[in-house]
């Protein structure tokens, strides 16, 4: 009698039996892949040339075979490999001039990666003047806290299963020096909870892997004009001031600590600065501060580019593009979503809510040097509607240290007590604009009380200053839903005044930074992303001569959790796991929804079809939702 037991993973190929005869003991599978290649592109004008950058390859467990797909197919997708706005500062010219990240699925079953004729080796000839590697490094003494292993540096989070088919996200650290590695660990376990956890992407979670690996720098905090710190990745702010973006100078010291956990544990790098205010930036790397106040809420929107590939929703930006933004009503792809109680009157049927800006202000302005004051004219044509403004206000953490005034009347404010970044909103729906000229001032008053206390951390002073202002004027709730539930067309407006049109009022933070909530597109879409790289078959496990009986087979189908394999505080309503089972193209009704089957002997051909059904997915043209794995039994 012989036992015979295999893994259709990636898992190693087990025998185990009385003797071994393994010409009868072999059974014959065919594994479906994708090799999936992710790369960093830079054109260089002086040389008019570009270079390329190889950060990832590796081989998934699913494949890209939809239909009739050729087996030569290749897809692509690119976007900006740093994300900013505009209105954050002076950007560094070589942050963004001509570079991208570029991402290459083609099916592996075809020629070998390493020979000219492969799709991928093609496709990246199509761009590349020039390629190489990040190199795979480990851990040097000299890379080391003194008497730290590996292990003391490295800490798995969130531990979901193998790299090769979950999301690893990756937290590092930068100007956190050696005695400053318990407080590194506490801040991205606390960022964690607060990103992962709480909220945001929590349904996510069992796709995902979740890293910290601490890395110390010589000097506490990060770089401001003036004031250059030592540190390990040389995180620094481009401007004075207000808090605003943050920028990686070393990438390639970053890429290659990503890189320590594995060809396949780096999908998503995260720098955190050892710093306390407003701050970060989006694309390979997603950079955020430790702030108690604003880190988590910076971190969630970058993150939301990253995992989604999609655009900004806020007013004042330069690029509008994804999933969640359209040019016009016509081109909305977001129909499967429109509310029935909408303006726009149900699933297909777009309309656009009705909405005015009358003042997109992005003043930067130290409000302890001048005031901000904005005139404007009202149509008065919004009766029955009202107006909304939104500022962004920072060094304010003094009750009544600013004061508002709309046509003279002061608006009422409340500091949140923090020298922070802070939004701060009005919305009247009683008073609407009369027709004429209406003007906004905002000032600093003399109530802030003088810092005397030992320098911050940063050694930056942190002025009363406005970020940005923004007013509207919207139409009555026939012409514009308020509630941040409903999914309609909303107008957005670049820097340029020119229009386009999102998914929700303010119900994504993608628009609004202090909401703790993605839109329904902009999830859909991370699904979608998530799920053509990771397979919802996990294994196959066949085990021949189950029972002493060499006629039998049992078969165990190893599946994510998800649906109602979820943890029962992670369930999601109306979310399952359909299985079915297929043996000579037919599927075998008797088995639907099984896991572990018994076949006979004679019955080779098997094809296994798991589909997550979702409340979260509507628009699946391509069936990512739906994996399928054959295996034979001889």
């Amino acid at each position: 009698m012989q036992i015979c037991t295999k893994k259709l993973g990636v898992s190693t190929f087990v025998l185990l039996f009385f003797h071994i005869f393994t010409s009868n003991c072999t059974p014959n599978y065919n594994h479906d892949q994708t090799h999936y290649t992710k790369i960093h592109y830079q054109f260089d004008p002086s040389t008019n040339s570009s270079n390329c950058l190889v950060l990832a390859e590796e081989i998934l467990k699913k494949s890209l075979h939809i239909g009739n797909v050729s087996r030569w197919h290749v897809e692509k997708v690119s976007y900006p490999a740093v994300r900013g706005n505009s209105i954050d500062g002076d950007f560094e010219s070589d942050e963004f001039l001509g570079s991208r990240l570029l991402e290459i699925f083609t099916p592996h079953e075809s020629t070998a990666i390493e020979e000219e004729s492969h799709p991928t080796r093609k496709e990246v000839g199509k761009y590349c003047d020039s390629v190489n590697y990040v190199a795979h490094q480990k851990y040097e003494a000299s890379s080391r806290g003194k008497g730290k292993s590996l292990e003391d540096n490295i800490l798995k989070l969130v531990d979901n299963g193998p790299s090769s088919n979950r999301i690893d996200v990756v937290f590092m650290g930068d100007g956190y020096t050696e005695k400053e590695r318990p407080k590194f660990f506490a801040d991205i376990t606390r960022l964690v909870v607060e990103t992962f956890y709480a909220s945001t992407f929590s349904e996510f979670l069992p796709l995902l892997n979740i890293w910290a690996i601490f890395t110390p720098s010589t000097d506490s905090g990060i770089s401001y004009p003036g004031r250059q710190k030592n540190t390990t990745f040389s995180l620094h702010r481009p401007t004075s001031g207000a808090p605003r973006g943050i920028y990686v100078r070393k990438k390639n010291a970053a890429r290659a600590t990503c890189r320590r956990l594995g060809p396949s544990a780096c999908d998503y790098p995260i720098i955190i600065a050892n710093d306390e205010y407003y701050g970060g930036i989006g694309g390979e790397f997603a950079v955020s501060t430790s702030s108690l106040t604003s880190g988590a809420m910076v971190l969630r929107h970058e993150l939301g580019h990253n995992f989604a590939r999609v655009g900004e929703e806020y007013d004042g930006g330069e690029v509008y593009n994804g999933v969640n933004s359209a040019s016009s009503l016509q081109s909305v792809g977001w129909r499967a979503w429109l509310d029935k109680n909408s303006s726009s009157g149900g699933r297909g049927r777009v309309r656009e809510e009705r909405m005015v800006y009358r003042i997109l202000g992005f003043p930067q302005n130290d409000l302890d040097k001048r005031e901000v004051s904005y005139t404007f004219r009202s149509n008065g044509a919004f009766s029955g509607g009202g107006w909304i403004l939104i500022v962004t206000l920072s060094g304010a953490e003094e009750p009544g240290s600013v004061q508002f005034l709309l046509d003279g009347e002061t608006l009422p404010w409340t500091s949140r007590g923090t020298k922070d970044k802070s939004i701060y909103s009005w919305t009247n729906t009683t008073h609407p604009l009369s027709l004429g000229r209406h003007t906004l001032t905002i000032s600093a008053t003399d109530k802030a009380i003088k810092d005397t206390s030992l320098p911050l951390p940063h050694e930056t002073r942190i002025p009363r200053s406005i970020g940005s202002v923004l007013f509207y004027e919207f139409g009555n709730p026939n012409e514009f839903q308020q509630s941040d539930d409903v999914i309609s067309a909303y107008p957005t407006w670049n820097a340029q005044g020119r229009k386009s049109f999102r998914p929700t009022n303010n119900g994504c933070l993608m628009r609004n930074m202090s909401h703790d909530q993605l839109c329904s597109i902009c999830k859909e879409e991370i699904w979608l992303q998530f799920l053509r790289r990771v397979s919802l078959i996990e294994d196959i496990i066949i085990l021949i001569g189950e029972g002493g009986n060499s006629t039998t087979t049992k078969v165990t189908l190893e599946i994510i959790g998800l649906g109602q394999f979820r943890r029962e505080d992670q369930r999601i309503e109306g979310e399952r796991m359909e299985v079915r089972w297929e043996l000579d193209g037919k599927e075998r009704l008797e088995l639907r929804d099984q896991l572990d089957i018994v076949a006979t002997q004679g019955q080779r051909d098997w094809q296994v079809v798991v589909k997550l059904v979702t409340p979260r997915v509507r628009h699946d043209p391509r069936a990512i939702t739906l994996h399928k794995r054959k295996f034979f039994i001889q």
